[in-house]
């Protein structure tokens, strides 16, 4: 390994393990370079991440440049800078390490308000680099520089970046496939956190891997659930023998047995008025990861919600259906009591004029009956949905069973 780039192998190793920290981390790269300068004899580094066609810089990560000069480079000398147009005309492969001088010569680089103005005065005569390929048009471009008082890089300053530019390349593409990853986990996760129910997901051993915000309300308020070293219980002791009775069948940790088919329990009462609640345990295969076994991966779902019709919203039935105010009132009643004349007197109107409202809405919906009607909207995704909710702070768990950014 000495012999190929000029290092011993504990100091390769040490400069991969933190290259590949800018997988999640992309602020990482600043190490990456401080070590490069450390090895190559360098005063300074950057990586530059620009937009399509060299217009706009994204993102640049430096180590021992003026603050100043890198704002002063993106709101400016990004337009004037001759080293990217250079790179395209030379056709230089991507992830091969170049001289500057090499391809821009000194004394026509002199000439250029780039230089005077930007690499001058900040004594940055002598730069090694190249450019990587980045994701969706986007270019890359590294380097390392030394003042004019310092030698000139020369071609053995080449093997170790020539030997990392693969690895360079390799976690800029895992970073692009794990902030993908992350986006989708947040739209998903975002999108059951709006949802009218408690939603857990479960891995083969019962762990809690992802929990949305109204699962964790029900689980830090006690109603009904409880959550202990990462694993759903009722409160109810007799519930929780046969929830856990469900979750193991649901999940196929049962010695023995294939995942069955889950089931529903009660697990809390009604009370004051108010619905109870009951939990639906469900197998999930189609999160299973069968192909990789030591990945984790989702084998249950529990969904936990009222006993009770769900009140629907006037606006939201407004909205979807094209119905007047009225008519969402009356019908948001109608759908939590299934009955006109109480559904008219919650709405404050006649049984002639809930009547009226009830023909226009039929026609507005396709229905012909209200058990249609009720049916219909009953099953429509916006049953799932609740409106307006202050949520309270987000329970978070330690250890394996921590879900979303460490959710239960």
């Amino acid at each position: 390994m000495e012999g190929a780039c000029g290092l011993d192998a504990a100091s390769f190793c040490g400069l991969m393990e933190v290259l590949y920290q800018t997988v999640q981390r992309p602020e990482a790269w600043v190490a990456v370079l401080a070590l490069l300068c450390q090895h190559l004899g360098a005063d300074s580094g950057m990586i530059r991440f620009y937009a399509r066609g060299w217009s706009a810089v994204d993102l640049t990560l430096t180590h021992g440049f003026d603050p100043s000069f890198t704002a002063a480079y993106r709101e400016h000398f990004v337009h004037l800078d001759p080293i990217p147009g250079t790179i395209e005309r030379a056709m230089l492969p991507p992830g091969v390490p170049a001289l500057l001088d090499a391809f821009i010569p000194h004394s026509e680089l002199k000439r250029t308000e780039f230089y005077s103005d930007y690499l001058l005065p900040q004594d940055k005569r002598h730069v090694i680099g190249g450019h990587l390929l980045g994701e969706d048009g986007a270019k890359v471009l590294f380097g390392l520089q030394r003042s004019h008082r310092r030698r000139p890089f020369e071609e053995s300053d080449k093997p170790l970046l020539r030997l990392l530019a693969p690895h360079f390349q390799q976690a800029l593409r895992l970073h692009r496939a794990f902030s993908d990853a992350r986006v989708e986990a947040r739209a998903a996760g975002g999108a059951l956190d709006g949802l009218n129910v408690a939603v857990f997901f479960l891995d083969k051993a019962g762990r809690v891997r992802f929990a949305n915000d109204r699962a964790e309300d029900r689980v830090r308020a006690r109603e009904g659930l409880s959550l202990r070293h990462g694993r759903l219980h009722a409160t109810h002791p007799g519930r929780d023998r046969q929830l856990q009775q469900l979750i193991g069948s649901a999940a196929g940790s049962v010695p023995g047995e294939q995942p069955g088919p889950g089931g529903a329990l009660r697990i809390t009462p009604g009370h004051n008025g108010r619905p109870g609640a009951t939990a639906y345990v469900t197998a999930w295969h189609r999160c299973v990861l069968a192909e990789d076994p030591i990945a984790p991966s989702v084998a249950a779902a529990v969904l936990v919600g009222p006993s009770a019709r769900p009140v629907r919203d006037p606006s939201w039935l407004s909205g979807a259906y094209g119905l007047t105010r009225a008519e969402a009132r009356l019908v948001a009643r109608l759908v939590e009591t299934c009955d006109l004349r109480q559904a008219a007197e919650a709405a404050g109107v006649t049984r002639e004029t809930a009547r009226a409202y009830l023909k226009s809405v039929f026609r507005k919906t396709e229905c012909r009956s209200q058990v249609e009607l009720i049916g219909k909207i009953l099953a429509s995704p916006g049953a799932l949905w609740t409106g307006t909710e202050v949520k309270s702070p987000s329970l978070r768990t330690s250890g394996p069973a921590g879900g979303r950014n460490g959710r239960a």
